[in-house]
């Protein structure tokens, strides 16, 4: 997928441009899976206390990325954009993610690194949220989540303490 994804940007490029998009898929994936190396402990732990979904803006194949990174089992349900026909913010994506889940929107967590697609459209719903940022993001004052981590690995620490 990767390698299709880097050859539709290489038609993109203006001629004369010198990109090795070989490479840079490569050095892509290499960083996908040694950032999903160093989670899978967090989704591990998560996932012997809590029940785990995905909401997704994605293309349709999400469910076959998860299983080639070997994440499937952390997740009860996946609610991935390109299969639903419905995305983020549309509060839909998140409702059929809840109730996949059966669980209330007071008692879910959605962790984001958007707040316009992820954190305010969840706050309206009435979940708890966490914004995955770096830490010199400003947060808005209309949209102030309810936790902040700028790392997947700080995410339980916000979860078991809540």
């Amino acid at each position: 997928m990767i390698d299709a994804q880097a050859q539709l940007l290489q038609e993109m490029v203006p001629d004369g441009a010198t990109i090795d998009f070989t490479e840079v898929a490569d050095r892509f994936h290499r960083d996908a899976v040694r950032t999903t190396e160093r989670n899978a402990h967090v989704l591990s732990s998560l996932a012997d206390r809590y029940r785990l979904g995905i909401v997704s803006n994605f293309t349709g194949n999400l469910s076959c990325c998860l299983a080639e990174l070997g994440l499937t089992n952390y997740f009860q349900t996946v609610s991935d954009s390109g299969v639903l026909g419905t995305s983020k913010p549309d509060p839909g994506i998140f409702q059929t993610t809840l109730a996949a889940l059966d669980v209330e929107p007071g008692a879910a967590w959605i962790v984001g690194d958007n707040l316009d697609a992820d954190i305010r459209p969840a706050r309206t719903l009435g979940l708890c949220t966490c914004w995955l940022t770096e830490p010199e993001c400003e947060t808005p004052n209309d949209c102030a989540p309810d936790a902040r981590i700028a790392s997947l690995t700080e995410l339980p620490e916000v979860v078991c303490t809540a």
